[in-house]
């Protein structure tokens, strides 16, 4: 199924704001996102877990990751369950190598205005 998620992930274009590294990028990096705490934009945080994966996929609007844009499309009608469940499962699979070390502090997002 992880690899399923991988190839939707190509396909739709993810992995043109996300990587699978834990390298910064336009959105929040994949790697050691499943269970992570996220602090969201206007305070709060959200634990990225299946429903929040799967929202954010869905209405990336309803909870937008603290320093980061809102640039992000929603997904609702372009992905299938199958698909969108697949995409859930790849996140899950990218651990950092080493147990306890997280995805690297990413910065924040600025528009050029270009």
């Amino acid at each position: 199924m992880a690899v399923r998620g991988e190839r939707v992930a190509a396909a739709q274009g993810c992995l043109q704001c996300h990587t699978v590294t834990g390298a910064p990028h336009i959105g929040p990096t994949w790697l050691g996102l499943y269970g992570r705490k996220e602090p969201l934009e206007g305070g709060g945080a959200v634990l990225a877990d299946e429903a929040y994966l799967t929202e954010s996929m869905m209405d990336p609007l309803a909870k937008v990751v603290a320093g980061y844009a809102p640039v992000m499309p929603g997904y609702h009608g372009r992905l299938s369950a199958e698909d969108s469940g697949a995409l859930v499962e790849f996140i899950k699979s990218l651990r950092p190598l080493r147990p306890g070390v997280t995805a690297a502090e990413e910065p924040v997002y600025v528009p050029t205005g270009r």
